[in-house]
C-alpha cells in the first residue's frame, strides 16, 4: 500500500464535486488525502493551517476549471507548494476549450502535463495514470526532493532540517520589499537572528520558526503584520533563552547544548552569547531611545517643516525671488523628508535615505536644504532624551552628506 499523502487544490464553486469523488477513489487506493473542510480548525487563519499541511503532504493535485483559474486561493496553494518544492500534478476537470485563453493560475502549472478527467469515457484511464504518477512519488520523486525545503517526508512523519548538520541548507533570508515601517523593523529583526542562526544558537524549534519565516517572506511579501508580529515575538524568544543559556554557563562549565565542538570551551561559548545577546538588546534599545523624537516628529512634522522651510528660504536670499508654488513644493518636500527621519527612527535602519521618489525643488542651490535639516534639533523640545537626539544628528548627518546624490 502506497504511504503517501496529498493535497487537492480546488475551486468550490465548480469544483468541490469532482474533489469529493477524487477524495474518495484515493483513499481506496491507499493515499492519504488532507481534506480542507474537515481537517480546518476554527480560530485558526485558512493560509497558516494549508500551509502546515504542504509541509506535511508528498504532493498537490490540482483540478483545473475555470473556476480553478480564478480562485487567489487556488493560486495561492500552487505557488506555496512550488516554493516548498512540492510536486504538483494537474487534472482536467472540464474540457481544454472551456479552460483556453483563461489566465491566473502559474505558467508552471499551466505548462505541466495534465491527466484528462474530463469525461466519463477518459477518467479511468486518467485515474489509473495520476495512480502511476503517486506511486513514484513514494519512491523516485521523494528520494529526489532538494534537501533546502523545509521538512521532508520521513516515513508518514515530518522531519526538520538539523542546522548543525550543514548551515548551507539553511533556507535563505529573503528581505522584506515594500516600503513600510513594519517591513524595515521585521528586517532588523530577522537579520539580527540570522546572524545568530549562523552561529548554531537557535534551538530546533527557533530554527524552523525562522526557516517558516524565511519562506513566507519569499511568497507573502504582503503579509506583513503576521510576519512582523512572528518575528517580534520570535526575537523575543530568542533574546530570552539566550539570556539562559549564559545564565547556565555562569553556573556550569559544561556545554549547555551538547553538540559544539570539544575545543570550545565554556568561556568561550559565553563570549559569543554574550555578542549575540548584543545584538538584539542593541536593537531593542536604539528602537525604544528613538520612540520619543519619533512621537514629536509624527505630532509635530506639517509645523516644523514650516518652521524650518521658512528659516531657510529667509538664510538664502537668493532664493526669495523664486515662484510660490516652487517654495510650496520645496515645504513638502522638507515635510517628506521629516517623514523619512521620523522612520529612520523607528525602524533603526538609514537606508530608506539612499533614494528619494521626488526630484529636489531648488536643485541648483541644495545648501538650503542642509540649513533647513540643521534647524531640526534646534527645534526640538528639551524634554527629549540625549540618546533620541544623538540618533537624530546621526540620521539628519547621513541625509545630509546623501544630497548631492538625489
Amino acid at each position: 500500500m502506497p504511504n503517501v499523502t496529498v493535497l487537492i487544490s480546488y475551486a468550490r464553486a465548480d469544483g468541490k464535486a469532482a474533489a469529493d469523488r477524487l477524495r474518495e477513489e484515493l483513499q481506496r487506493a491507499g493515499f492519504g488525502v488532507w481534506r480542507d473542510i474537515e481537517e480546518m480548525r476554527s480560530g485558526q487563519a485558512w493560509k497558516e493551517q494549508v500551509r502546515e499541511a504542504l509541509r506535511t503532504v508528498d504532493g498537490v493535485i490540482v483540478l483545473l476549471t475555470p473556476g480553478s483559474f480564478a480562485s487567489k486561493h487556488v493560486r495561492w496553494e500552487i505557488e506555496a507548494a512550488l516554493t516548498l518544492q512540492k510536486p504538483v500534478k494537474s487534472l482536467l476537470i472540464v474540457s481544454w476549450d472551456k479552460l483556453d485563453g483563461l489566465k491566473g493560475l502559474p505558467d508552471e502549472v499551466i505548462n505541466f502535463h495534465h491527466h484528462n478527467l474530463s469525461t466519463e469515457q477518459v477518467y479511468s484511464s486518467g485515474f489509473a495514470a495520476l495512480i502511476r504518477d503517486l506511486n513514484e512519488l513514494s519512491t523516485g520523486d521523494r528520494n529526489n526532493t532538494p534537501t533546502n525545503q523545509l521538512s521532508q517526508p520521513d516515513g508518514g512523519n515530518s522531519r526538520n532540517i538539523s542546522p548543525e548538520s550543514n548551515p548551507d541548507e539553511r533556507e535563505p533570508l529573503h528581505i522584506l520589499e515594500l516600503d513600510s515601517g513594519m517591513v524595515e523593523k521585521t528586517n532588523s529583526s530577522l537579520e539580527s537572528i540570522e546572524r545568530i542562526s549562523k552561529e548554531n544558537q537557535l534551538s530546533p524549534e527557533q530554527e524552523q520558526t525562522f526557516n517558516d519565516l524565511k519562506a513566507r517572506i519569499k511568497l507573502f511579501n504582503r503579509d506583513l503584520e503576521e510576519i512582523a508580529q512572528k518575528a517580534e515575538t520570535l526575537i523575543a524568544d530568542v533574546e530570552k533563552s539566550l539570556a539562559n543559556k549564559l545564565e547556565n554557563l555562569s553556573t556550569s562549565a559544561q556545554s549547555i547544548l551538547g553538540h559544539y565542538p570539544p575545543e570550545r570551551d565554556s568561556n568561550n561559548e559565553k563570549i559569543l552569547l554574550e555578542k549575540q545577546l548584543e545584538i538584539i538588546r542593541n536593537l531593542r534599545i536604539n528602537l525604544s531611545d528613538g520612540k520619543d523624537v519619533v512621537d514629536w516628529l509624527n505630532q509635530t512634522r506639517s509645523q516644523t517643516a514650516k518652521n524650518i522651510t521658512e528659516y531657510a528660504l529667509s538664510a538664502h536670499p537668493n532664493l526669495q525671488n523664486r515662484t510660490s508654488l516652487e517654495k510650496e513644493n520645496f515645504h513638502l518636500l522638507i515635510e517628506k523628508l521629516l517623514e523619512r527621519i521620523s522612520h529612520c527612527l523607528t525602524w533603526g535602519r538609514t537606508t530608506i535615505l539612499d533614494s528619494l521618489e521626488l526630484p529636489l525643488v531648488f536643485n541648483d542651490d541644495i545648501d538650503v536644504y542642509e540649513t533647513a535639516l540643521n534647524c531640526i534639533i534646534p527645534e526640538s523640545p528639551r524634554r527629549l532624551s540625549n540618546e533620541g537626539i544623538k540618533q537624530l544628528e546621526e540620521v539628519i548627518t547621513y541625509l545630509i552628506r546623501k544630497l548631492p546624490h538625489y
